[in-house]
């Protein structure tokens, strides 16, 4: 009897830990959603263009609504004056309050919790005599992972004031393994999990990078174990770090005006094209079904050279990887010939390229140099245009071109160009 017993006793234990074992999170695959943000504190025509333009391209617009700063310990809030008439033409729109850096705890009776719950009523009620039909009410707030239980009461409080307007909130990748996190997203109905970071970097010998593909892979995975369904949200940004002469960062610049700042060197960290589109094929291919989407950080926009093109993301969305393309066009007439180059690609290009010009005949009267291009004449019939320092750095945006030289001849004549591209 005893050895049936423990028998019995072996077989019990066995089909609990099969029944208790971790089971893989489900999966899923075909292509999947995109979205993008909005987070331009002045909406400038430029920005309304790029909102007007593009807003089929994506599942919904996420634009940031308020911003809610810390002063002395009191809530100081900056209201968006955001382009209504451009976000009244979008399928669906969230908007986003930005909460900043504080390391204290909400409560239901106190502040800065009643200000931000309030803030949060009004900017619904501004959205609805907009006429704007909110899909979302986003919270962007890097809660000290200490403090996420207290977060979890704020995000109550919220609830209450929102209504049937869904809560969404952006959560950290160390946030994952806190114990509180579970509890945290329940409070809402998903949220976003931000993988890209502007950490400022201490020296130029600091490692400068938005995010790595391994990294928000196994961020993914792991918040697909958690169970409620959420977004990801990766960069097409980049950033400007301003070096002194000794290493030591003095200034970064993400967007706006450029700092006021002698710096020795600046180095510019970008999100790579290649790298996002490797991650958008992957998820495509296979992903868990908690992903819901991918959200990009942020909206292309006209004048924000720090930031992808429309053709860049587009192609990074399709999972393609975008490339640049050269190629040098002439404008003649009257013996002169214009030369420019222009990209007809989906990617910035660095102007690293030379332009190998040549003729059979005609006579060369008088020839120069433009865009922070040098001539060098190597005979009779034949010039190089090559970049010099003023070019370094420069990018070309897809679809852009760029006046680098021209050529003065005594008649019309026939000339062939070839563009060679230098390695650095």
């Amino acid at each position: 009897m005893r050895i049936k017993a423990l028998i019995l006793l072996a077989a019990i234990l066995a089909a609990a830990a099969f029944a208790f074992r971790p089971h893989p999170a489900p999966r899923q695959s075909g292509p999947i959603p995109h979205d993008a943000y909005v987070w331009q504190r002045n909406w400038s025509l430029v920005v309304g263009q790029a909102v007007t333009q593009s807003h089929e391209r994506f599942g919904r617009i996420v634009y940031l609504a308020a911003e809610i700063a810390f002063h002395d310990n009191q809530p100081v809030i900056t209201r968006i004056a955001p382009d209504y008439a451009a976000l009244r033409a979008c399928p669906k729109v969230g908007l986003a309050m930005r909460i900043g850096p504080w390391s204290g705890s909400f409560s239901r009776d106190g502040e800065p919790a009643g200000t931000i719950v309030n803030t949060a009523a009004e900017l619904l009620r501004q959205a609805s005599d907009e006429k704007l039909g909110i899909a979302e009410f986003q919270v962007d707030f890097d809660c000290p992972t200490a403090k996420l239980d207290s977060y979890a009461t704020l995000l109550t409080m919220l609830r209450g004031k929102l209504g049937t307007t869904p809560l969404t909130i952006t959560a950290l990748p160390s946030w994952l393994d806190h114990a509180s996190f579970k509890n945290l997203a329940r409070q809402t109905d998903g949220y976003v999990l931000q993988i890209h970071s502007l950490r400022r970097p201490r020296s130029a010998d600091d490692a400068m990078s938005l995010v790595q593909v391994k990294d928000a892979t196994a961020a993914v995975e792991k918040a697909a174990g958690i169970g409620i369904r959420f977004r990801v949200a990766l960069p097409t940004y980049g950033y400007r770090v301003f070096l002194a002469a000794d290493g030591q960062v003095l200034a970064v610049q993400a967007e706006g005006p450029e700092p006021s700042v002698a710096a020795a060197r600046v180095m510019e960290v970008r999100a790579s094209p290649a790298e996002m589109a490797s991650l958008v094929r992957q998820w495509t291919a296979s992903r868990p079904a908690a992903l819901a989407g991918i959200i990009w950080y942020r909206l292309p926009v006209a004048d924000d050279i720090l930031n992808w093109r429309s053709a860049t993301l587009d192609a990074v969305m399709a999972g393609r990887t975008p490339a640049p393309r050269l190629v040098c066009r002439m404008h003649t007439g009257g013996g002169l010939v214009e030369l420019s180059l222009a990209n007809l690609g989906d990617d910035d290009a660095e102007l690293r390229s030379q332009i190998a010009v040549q003729w059979n005949d005609g006579a060369l009267l008088a020839s120069d140099a433009l865009g922070g291009f040098e001539l060098i004449r190597s005979d009779q019939k034949h010039v190089t245009l090559r970049p010099g320092k003023p070019a370094a750095g420069v990018r070309l945006a897809p679809g852009a071109d760029r006046l680098i030289g021209w050529l003065r001849f005594e008649k019309d004549t026939e000339v062939q160009t070839h563009v060679e591209n230098i390695h650095p």
